[in-house]
């Protein structure tokens, strides 16, 4: 029965103490690939930031390929538009 009470103690003291978390800088993203030839892809990776965030304006991001490899890449801003999420 103690052990029972000590565990429902924690789990309030857990909910209680929880706080809303929110994403400071990439709100969502899309990346989306093409197979040219047998060794050869186009990615395209689309990300969508924060505009009020100065720190989530990076100039190039780093694409993990899932073998142990990776490459850092320049970002091509398009547009740079802004949409606004009421």
């Amino acid at each position: 029965m103690r052990t029972n009470s000590l565990l429902t103690t924690f789990m309030l003291v857990l909910l209680m103490s929880a706080s809303v978390a929110t994403a400071t800088h990439i709100r969502a993203g899309e990346i989306s690939y093409n197979q040219l030839s047998l060794y050869t892809f186009e990615i395209t990776a689309i990300t969508f930031t924060d505009p009020t965030n100065v720190s989530s304006d990076r100039q190039e991001i780093e694409i993990f390929f899932g073998d142990g490899k990776s490459r850092m890449v320049t970002r091509s801003n398009g547009n740079g538009e802004n949409i606004l999420l009421l």
